[in-house]
């Protein structure tokens, strides 16, 4: 039972670091008898350390360069005289290029037309769908190309993955090991946390392997209306009066729903103003 504590304890210890490093044996060998890390043992660590860093100094750049994980996203808005050929113009580009859109949106105003979408490609096409629509477009009113590493965040979550799932297994088989109720619900319990805590880990990973492999285009194509800012002024010319007069109706409205209120504040007006004409009048008495 006691045993069975302690290497518990250790395990969980191990577990809350995360860090690269656990990829060393949960129960490292060459501890001596008080528990502590005899010196040969830790000179062993300091060179496999020292062995790490070489090889990793010594990466080529294009090695780091080819395990480079990068987010692209790209923001387009422009003018057509045709928005229903450009829609299919771009659709049919997307589509020959492997890609799909995820969101189309349509709105209508006074004085324009416009049309949203929101385009995933695979990132080796990004390039070749933004020139592609740019072709036949005379400028455009907003273009953005962003680019966010997130290499050092899919090696953070690789390796607490790994780390954890090496410690779940550990768990697993000390669980096979266990006699009492209370051994085993409490392994369990440590079991069902790392594995919520794997499943999370594993979702971001997905998330952000997708977004490496597909990069996101958002494109806002429109179509100005003849005569629309001049209708549009017009409009708001008509609301606004409609408007006003609307107030004013409600203005009378609401005093109609506070006429008891009026009829009170007339009757104690009436009372104050008498009370005080009778103390006028009975002071001027006085004085003659």
């Amino acid at each position: 039972m006691k045993n069975t504590i302690i290497v518990l304890v250790l395990i969980g210890f191990t577990a809350s670091c995360g860090s690269i490093e656990s990829n060393y044996s949960l129960l490292p060998k060459g501890l001596d008898a008080s528990g502590y890390m005899s010196s040969e043992t830790e000179e062993e660590y300091k060179r496999a350390d020292n062995r790490k860093s070489v090889d990793y100094e010594g990466t080529s750049a294009e090695g780091k360069l080819a395990d480079q994980k990068i987010v692209k996203e790209g923001r387009l808005t422009f003018q057509t005289n045709d928005l229903i050929r450009t829609n299919a113009r771009i659709d049919s580009l997307v589509r020959s290029l492997d890609g799909f859109c995820t969101s189309e949106t349509e709105v209508h105003y006074s004085y324009q037309d416009q049309l949203n979408l929101t385009i995933r490609i695979p990132v080796a096409n990004f390039e070749k769908l933004i020139n592609s629509i740019s072709v036949g477009v005379d400028h455009f009113d907003n273009k953005e190309i962003s680019a966010e590493d997130v290499t050092e965040e899919f090696i953070d979550l690789e390796a607490r993955t790994k780390t954890k799932k090496e410690t779940e297994q550990r768990y697993r088989e000390i669980l096979k090991e266990a006699k009492t109720v209370a051994e085993i619900l409490e392994i369990e319990e440590q079991i069902s946390n790392l594995r919520s805590d794997i499943e999370s880990l594993e979702g971001r990973l997905k998330y952000l392997i997708h977004s490496v492999d597909y990069s996101t285009l958002h494109v806002t194509v429109y179509k100005e209306i003849k005569g629309g800012p001049k209708q549009q002024y017009s409009n708001q010319f008509v609301m606004g009066f409609k408007k006003g007069w609307d107030g004013f109706v409600l203005f009378f409205i609401a005093l109609t729903y506070g006429w008891p209120f009026l009829i009170i504040g007339v009757i104690v007006f009436w009372v104050i103003r008498r009370k005080i004409r009778s103390k006028r009048a009975k002071k001027t008495v006085v004085a003659k």
